[in-house]
């Protein structure tokens, strides 16, 4: 079904994440761009849902609930409407404005309904299920049994108040009787049908499977939204799942220490993202948007962003660096809200060209325009999401200057990790501390991601920054390969991909260290060691630490559980990204280290011969590669970098 134009035939449930979603547009009106807590009807698109997940409403909806004083200054308007939404549940008839290729969504009519206890938007997505009494019944049902006569017979029980789909695709997850003094639920349905004289439905194999929801059922009672005046109820589909798990024993689903509570904890596993559907989607949007990348490099960009530091992708223009990322966040179903695209400029000095400075004069923090404290705020308040943050073209200023403090948290502990933002002595005169603190705590529900160019008009990355990244360099697929058209996979990812869950940090938390059992070998770290003595031989200010040692172990120990990358590859990409990336100087420094072409025969250096000793190991082809071109270029050019 293609989407119309005006009000929607349903309703959506939504919340005000942030007060960064609050605007204030033309005409001085404030409005918020409000993320989506329920799924949108299976006869709309996935393509024609609210763009990117969110609906934009204004505020003057609420007029008679909460005035909004348009003579405040803008600030302290938003913090006004912050308080007044962040603890509230959204109810919502969306309505459409198609421009050209583009679809706007705009909600009406609000039911504001508080978060219930232990709210997280991480949860499985809330659906709709009608709601029938006595109330909205037709006039031939009276009571419950009535009402189930009606059900079996596939006659017409009523007329929602609220909007309903009339499509017979749209069919609810369950109805509800409701007798005033508990519920029934009714599962089972295979079609609905919706007319003039009400709505009825159709039930698979003509069986209906019912359970009672007794009023002293916490489990269910503490995770729906509704109201008095609505016959309409949201609710989680874990906990409706897992209510339905125990159907057959129903003295079991109303024992409020066993049946209600174990079903809801094992549905909310068997719909939860495991890692290995995570690379399934990441492979499915990359070739959705026709992006083209080897599986190895999806792997390796997954298990690098895993491992604590920064991860910088390297490439030709036009590779998909930044695309790259954008769905990795997808996959994650992370909110634009939590992805934030830095461009680097040029004439970046210092830090203060990236998160600001305090103007003592006026008394107020003033944030650097790339947005970067916002996000860092947002993130500290909410340590459950997950956030990514992406240096574009990051090296088109010296990252060791503007980046200075981030690089020198990345070697602590989470817990330990914080920017300074300005002297704490002045955070008491300043009259937006309640925005912008002093200090920001940086943990680990923060990504970072850089994109680097090499060409005449960059800066090269310094060992200072090389210690703490994972350099990779994604490789172009040749224009006559299609890297993702397994129908097979495509098929499987498409299941991913309807797959609605956010990612939350301690589901990604889960993914980590799944594969102790390759962390380095004495072997490898006595290669290792060898190499650094190479190394520091010809110029002690290049070679192996302590940190490149840990970190290719935790890259190693976070390698996903599949068979696209095995452990020899990834040593090999290790090397390749950790070690080889801080090899630059001069042919007379170098040359021994890296062998030289003589006529047609090349010669090994001493890098690749102790390779040759832990063949074992890994064939190191990628290594060998990297090694031979910087020795070509030491030949051409007299130098490598």
């Amino acid at each position: 079904m293609s989407i119309r134009r005006g009000l929607q035939d349903f309703l959506v449930a939504t919340y005000l994440e942030s007060i960064s979603d609050i605007r204030i547009g033309e005409g001085d009106h404030a409005y918020a761009r409000l993320a989506l807590l329920s799924e949108t009807p299976y006869s709309i698109d996935n393509e024609e849902s609210p763009y990117e997940n969110r609906i934009q409403f204004y505020i003057s909806n609420l007029k008679n609930i909460f005035v909004d004083d348009e003579s405040e200054s803008e600030v302290v308007r938003k913090e006004h409407i912050w308080d007044f939404l962040k603890d509230k549940v959204i109810i919502l008839r969306p309505s459409v404005k198609l421009d050209r290729d583009k679809i706007f969504y705009k909600g009406n009519s609000p039911i504001l309904i508080k978060k219930n206890p232990g709210f997280d938007a991480n949860v499985p997505h809330l659906v709709m299920i009608p709601v029938f009494s006595v109330n909205n019944t037709n006039l031939n049902i009276s009571n419950k049994n009535d009402f189930e006569t009606s059900l079996r017979n596939q006659k017409s029980i009523g007329i929602l108040n609220q909007p309903w789909s009339h499509e017979k695709d749209d069919i609810p997850d369950a109805i509800i009787w409701n007798s005033g003094e508990q519920l029934t639920l009714y599962g089972g349905i295979s079609e609905q049908s919706v007319s003039y004289s009400g709505m009825s439905f159709r039930f698979e194999d003509d069986e209906i499977k019912r359970i009672e929801i007794k009023s002293n059922n916490d489990i269910w009672y503490s995770q729906q939204y509704t109201t008095e005046d609505m016959d309409i109820l949201f609710i989680d589909k874990a906990t409706l799942l897992g209510l339905n798990k125990g159907e057959e024993s129903l003295s079991e689903i109303n024992d409020e220490n066993k049946g209600p509570q174990k079903a809801v904890e094992e549905m909310k596993k068997e719909t939860e993202f495991e890692e290995v559907d995570l690379i399934q989607k990441l492979k499915y949007i990359v070739s959705k948007k026709h992006l083209y990348y080897r599986d190895e490099d999806l792997v390796n960009f997954h298990t690098a962003m895993k491992s604590d530091g920064l991860v910088i992708l390297s490439g030709l223009s036009g590779t998909g660096k930044s695309q790259l990322v954008q769905a990795y966040s997808e996959a994650l179903g992370l909110p634009s809200t939590n992805i934030d695209f830095i461009p680097v400029r040029p004439y970046w000095a210092d830090d203060s060209d990236l998160i600001g400075y305090a103007d003592t004069v006026n008394s107020v923090y003033r944030p650097g325009d790339s947005g970067l404290v916002d996000i860092l705020v947002n993130a500290e308040k909410n340590q459950n999401q997950l956030y990514v943050i992406v240096f574009d073209e990051m090296n088109l200023a010296r990252v060791e200057h503007y980046f200075s403090q981030f690089l020198s948290i990345l070697e602590m502990k989470s817990e330990s990790r914080s920017i300074q933002l300005y002297n704490d002595e002045l955070e008491a005169r300043m009259y937006n501390k309640e925005n912008y603190p002093a200090s920001i705590s940086i943990k680990n529900n923060i990504l970072f991601v850089g994109t680097i160019n090499t060409d005449e008009s960059t800066f090269q990355l310094s060992d200072k920054v090389l210690d703490r990244s994972n350099v990779i360099r994604l490789n172009m697929v040749p224009f006559y390969e299609n890297a993702h058209e397994d129908s097979n996979q495509k098929s499987e990812s498409t299941n991913m991909h309807d797959k609605k869950q956010r990612v939350s940090l301690d589901k990604y938390e889960q993914f980590k260290k799944v594969s102790l059992n390759k962390k380095l070998t004495r072997d490898e770290k006595t290669m290792l060691w060898k190499i650094q003595e190479c190394l520091s031989s010809v110029d002690r200010n290049i070679g192996i630490g302590w940190r490149i040692v840990t970190q290719i172990d935790d890259y190693l120990s976070n390698l996903p559980q599949i068979e696209s990358v095995d452990r020899t590859v990834a040593l090999d990409m290790q090397l390749e990204q950790r070690v080889w990336t801080k090899i630059r100087g001069s042919e007379e420094q170098l040359r021994g280290l890296l062998g030289s072409n003589e006529g047609t025969v090349f010669e090994k250096g001493k890098l690749e011969q102790i390779l040759d000793e832990y063949s074992n190991s890994s064939d190191f082809e990628k290594s060998r590669e990297m090694l031979r071109n910087k020795a070509k270029d030491l030949k051409l050019y007299g130098f490598t970098v």
